[in-house]
């Protein structure tokens, strides 16, 4: 760290009288001032939940987060999950859980994301990139209208005539 940022940090710290050291008066700054987690050196675990429970997108702000962490910000804000650098298909789902029109911002949401998606919400169904065939079934089985969004062409026989009898 620079000098630059170290006094920085330390002017922060001293503007909303906390130590940087106390556990307690960080989570404090965290919730009660917004002080952000990038302003503590070496925060504890407890202070980095605190972050990303106040904040879900300052998961961005912690090095290496644990998969606790990654679930506490889509917990948070499913949104977050766009600053979450591979995120596993657990994470994936909560995000979707907590605002299933975050599919969008998904990349390569597994079938079982997919299908959480438009369980919560079957108007999800348009955000997906590339169903699968059971997904594009369910979004269609849920909702006639979401035949719409449906590229016929490159599905399977069986699924044509499933989408036929659905619709």
């Amino acid at each position: 760290m620079n000098n630059v940022t170290e006094y920085l940090n330390k002017a922060k710290a001293k503007e909303l009288e906390y130590d940087p050291s106390n556990e307690t008066e960080c989570i404090e700054a965290i919730i009660l001032h917004d002080c952000r987690i990038t302003h503590m050196k070496n925060p504890s675990e407890k202070v980095k939940l605190t972050a990303v429970q106040n904040d879900g997108y300052n998961i961005s702000k912690i090095d290496n987060p644990s998969k606790e962490l990654k679930l506490e910000a889509v917990k948070q804000n499913g949104y977050s999950i766009v600053v979450i650098i591979d995120p596993c298909e657990e994470v994936m789902i909560e995000a979707v859980r907590q605002a299933p029109c975050c599919i969008e911002i998904i990349r390569n949401p597994s079938e079982n994301v997919q299908l959480e998606s438009i369980k919560l919400d079957s108007s999800s169904f348009f955000l997906i990139r590339n169903p699968t065939e059971k997904v594009i079934t369910e979004a269609v089985a849920m909702d006639r209208k979401n035949i719409q969004f449906v590229d016929i062409e490159g599905l399977t026989k069986e699924t044509k005539e499933i989408l036929m009898y659905l619709v």
